[in-house]
């Protein structure tokens, strides 16, 4: 599939989110799809660039746009700031961002709290190292992911016997190449549906060392318990989104698909 039928169903699964907020007019959601829009493209300027990944003990932003849908309710929250927190951008368009601190050994728990305002941008980073990490372009590909497997540096959670039967696998995309390893670090996962608009993304992502990932989602997310003992941030809408940390990857699941099959995906994990 191109890229240009996926950004075809990202709009289709935007505006059939956007259709069905409280914004008063026409015009408040035009200028929220304005300004949501204008992130997009910055981001997507970046990612045909080289990505540069700072490394330290301080938080590098990895943010990647991944299903950006607004709300009328705006609300700033952050949960857990030591390892994970929401970055409210008005509207409702938050960023569930995951911290991968390599230096300790508390599962990625920082032994220090962050500098104060970390997360309003008050504190600079250090200077960039010079050094390129990884290329991002996306590949995608119709191939087995048992093939696709062997080109990441990660291992993909195994979701077989609960995708939903109504879902059939189309393709996968890889991005983010290490140029050392020549490993992908994310892949994203396409399942079709029998209506159009009726898709599941999986997206795995490799959180890599002294760094932080995350991705844009609509309304409030909320922070649940998984049978498995381990945590996700869920929201509910006509895409339905989950965003957890598994080991040191990150999920990140879009579908029309209810809550209960969304958990099914996920909670069965070791």
């Amino acid at each position: 599939m191109k890229s240009e039928k996926f950004e075809e169903w990202f709009d289709s699964a935007f505006e059939k989110a956007a259709s069905s907020t409280s914004l008063t007019s026409e015009d408040s959601k035009k200028a929220s799809w304005n300004k949501v829009r204008a992130r997009l493209n910055e981001v997507n300027r970046s990612r045909r660039r080289n990505r540069h990944l700072q490394l330290g003990g301080v938080v590098a932003a990895s943010f990647v746009a991944g299903a950006v849908i607004f709300s009328s309710t705006a609300v700033t929250k952050a949960i857990s700031p030591l390892i994970d927190s929401i970055v409210d951008w008005g509207d409702g368009v938050k960023n569930v961002a995951f911290l991968q601190d390599d230096q300790s050994d508390t599962g990625g728990i920082a032994k220090t709290p962050p500098p104060p305002n970390y997360m309003d941008g008050e504190t600079d980073p250090p200077p960039w190292d010079g050094k390129i990490i990884s290329s991002e372009q996306g590949v995608p590909t119709t191939r087995p992911l048992s093939e696709v497997q062997k080109e990441l540096s990660f291992t993909i959670p195994d979701f077989s016997g609960r995708i939903p039967e109504r879902y059939h696998f189309k393709q996968s995309t890889v991005i983010a190449k290490d140029l050392e390893t020549k490993k992908y670090n994310e892949i994203t996962m396409l399942y079709t549906g029998p209506k159009e608009d009726d898709n599941l993304f999986i997206t795995v992502s490799r959180i890599l060392p002294n760094s932080s990932t995350g991705y844009f989602t609509n309304g409030e997310p909320v922070k649940i318990k998984l049978k498995n003992g381990y945590e996700a941030y869920y929201t509910e809408s006509n895409m339905n989104s989950l965003i957890m940390k598994y080991n040191k990857v990150q999920l990140y699941i879009i579908s029309t698909a209810s809550k209960e099959e969304i958990l099914n995906l996920v909670e069965p994990l070791p």
